[in-house]
């Protein structure tokens, strides 16, 4: 822990630290699982190749593969954005509390971790952002019933492995929507930290003590994150005070 910041700041950063890492692991993950899905299907089919009469039951195992596979996906995906909502609706606004300490209500507002928000209106039209919920659960449900209509007319097929195939095949509908929601909570958080940060105008170069000076928070004519200027000693990237330069209180 570093002596010239406050402890809590460095506590935070690091629940920062552990959480992002926790999704760089889901993100490994969920992208792993599309190889794992090609893997299986072609196994899958190898031996429905070679055992004609078990080939309705492994049909219908590829079915139910498949279908679990994809719902690992999307619960990898959820983790993400429900860790992300936690970074901005919770974390963030605790570390601005603090960096907003013995500064009164005319301090400006400190400005940090904005990748999220430079992000958002690059992320294209919200029909795309569907699409994007989507593609994973009507790729693979398209898939499921492809293999239903071959393979529950096969030999060797069970109706209680198209039961499972059934149940799973809702499951991944819910698992598809609760993706989606937990998108769209994410999106209307960053629209109120945008909303928030638009608002924490400041007096342009308003001096401070150790003569420098505070940024004004200028909006970008794209409507991204408002752009901080100038920067100086003491001030972070984002037009903040310096996560280094805090002092303990």
């Amino acid at each position: 822990m570093r002596n010239d910041s406050n402890p809590l700041i460095d506590l935070h950063i690091a629940e920062y630290s552990a959480i992002t890492t926790r999704n760089t692991y889901y993100g490994t993950i969920a992208f792993g699982l599309w190889p794992a899905l090609v893997i299986f299907l072609t196994l899958i089919s190898s031996s429905a190749l070679l055992n004609a009469q078990f080939r309705g039951l492994l049909v219908g195992v590829a079915a139910v593969g498949s279908e679990l596979i994809c719902i690992g996906w999307y619960f990898c995906v959820w983790e993400q954005f429900k860790n992300v909502n936690y970074l901005e609706a919770e974390l963030k606004p605790r570390i601005t509390s603090i960096l907003r300490q013995g500064q009164g209500d005319e301090g400006p507002q400190p400005v940090f971790w904005t990748y999220e928000l430079w992000q958002m209106p690059r992320k294209g039209p919200q029909i795309s952002r569907l699409i994007g919920d989507w593609w994973a659960g009507a790729l693979v449900l398209g898939t499921s019933g492809g293999l239903f209509l071959f393979g529950h007319v096969a030999p060797g097929s069970s109706r209680t492995i198209w039961i499972v195939a059934l149940v799973l095949a809702l499951a991944l509908l819910l698992a598809a929507f609760s993706q989606m929601m937990e998108r769209l909570k994410f999106e209307g958080a960053m629209k109120r930290a945008a909303g928030q940060v638009a608002r924490s105008s400041v007096p342009k170069n308003r001096p401070e003590a150790g003569g420098h000076a505070v940024p004004t928070i200028v909006p970008n004519p794209d409507g991204g994150v408002p752009d901080p200027a100038p920067w100086g000693p003491g001030m972070d990237v984002a037009g903040g005070p310096g996560l280094n330069d805090l002092e303990p209180q």
